[in-house]
């Protein structure tokens, strides 16, 4: 089944199905990394192989070189059109490389090759989900369906587009539908936990921990669930949950941030200041994590330290959150009155 439906080929995307195509060797200069001078040094030897240029499509990728990417990848399906892999990696290259068109255009093409596929099915509706073509991705999700009644992730994939389309009651069913059809689904029980919690209903708990009992290390579960727990006043507990994902994985500036976050709210300030520390020490790129430690100076009165977090927040602040900017002028205004 090699080389089927290449008739597409110029209709698809990309580059011609000639010259470039059609180039046998990569003689080039030393491109700085390793691996990819490795593989093109194996293609010049080996220029029908098209697992080497997948292999070297992935490297890219790798390297956020998503054009080069999805060149190699087309290379690769140009010489065996039937690996899905090769289709699926194209389409995330282009995908990535701002290329929204072409990336659906690559999976559609794969699925006249095979159209029973459900994992490029929904991969096509993924993408679909991203790029707000939510009834496309509905007509996706019905061929899903179609296919295999039970898959789970097609409802979970149904969820998120209610969701995003305003239908939460509807929504809500299609999450329980996908645990219905797998209790593993983590994803639809985290997506019905953070939906109920951020309606303040309780029972976003009950959601959180069914996926909790079926995985219970489960970060972003559990990072769902501390915040829940917070929100719900439960402080003690909360700190607790957030304690686990710091022992789980240490060097997680979330779990820490997040338990300064309730420290500060059980007006716990030095442990707050020390939570957001070591946040800032993990990840020195989050300028919320700049922004409360200096909120939580200025509570202890260390005034000019914390202008020096408001000031770096600035510094890293690339949303423009006028918080910020309201934080130092405030602060800079008390300073001057003393």
């Amino acid at each position: 089944m090699k080389h089927i439906l290449t008739v597409l080929c110029a209709s698809l995307i990309l580059f011609s199905c000639g010259n470039d195509k059609k180039e046998q060797s990569e003689k080039s200069a030393s491109s700085g990394i390793p691996e990819v001078d490795r593989l093109t040094r194996l293609i010049e030897k080996r220029p029908t192989d098209d697992q080497l240029y997948f292999q070297r499509a992935e490297v890219y990728y790798n390297n956020g070189l998503y054009d080069l990417s999805a060149r190699d990848a087309d290379r690769a399906i140009d010489l065996d059109s039937t690996r899905w892999e090769y289709h699926h990696l194209m389409a995330d290259a282009l995908l990535d490389n701002a290329r929204s068109r072409e990336s659906l255009r690559a999976l559609e093409y794969y699925l006249q090759i095979n159209p029973q596929r459900v994992p490029t099915w929904l991969k096509l509706t993924e993408f679909q989900y991203i790029l707000k073509q939510y009834d496309d991705a509905l007509r996706s999700i019905n061929k899903i369906v179609e296919i295999d009644p039970q898959e789970s992730e097609a409802y979970f994939m149904l969820g998120k587009v209610l969701l995003d389309k305003g239908d939460q009651d509807k929504a809500l069913n299609a999450f329980q539908t996908a645990t219905e059809m797998d209790s593993g689904n983590t994803e639809a029980w985290l997506s019905m936990g953070n939906m109920l919690t951020d309606q303040e209903n309780p029972q976003a708990l009950r959601y959180i921990e069914n996926g909790l009992a079926i995985h219970p290390e489960h970060i972003p579960l559990l990072q769902s669930k501390g915040y829940a727990l917070q929100k719900f006043g439960r402080m003690n507990d909360a700190l607790a949950v957030f304690d686990k994902i710091t022992s789980l994985e240490t060097k997680n500036p979330e779990g820490h941030f997040n338990k300064g976050v309730v420290y500060l709210k059980m007006d716990s300030l030095d442990n707050a200041e020390k939570s957001f520390e070591i946040a800032q020490k993990l990840d020195p790129t989050n300028y919320l994590f700049y922004l409360n430690r200096g909120y939580v100076l200025e509570r202890l009165n260390k005034l000019q330290q914390a202008l020096e977090q408001y000031e770096q927040a600035e510094k890293l602040n690339s949303t423009k959150d006028e918080r910020v900017l309201e934080s130092i002028a405030l602060l800079k205004a008390k300073i001057n009155d003393q």
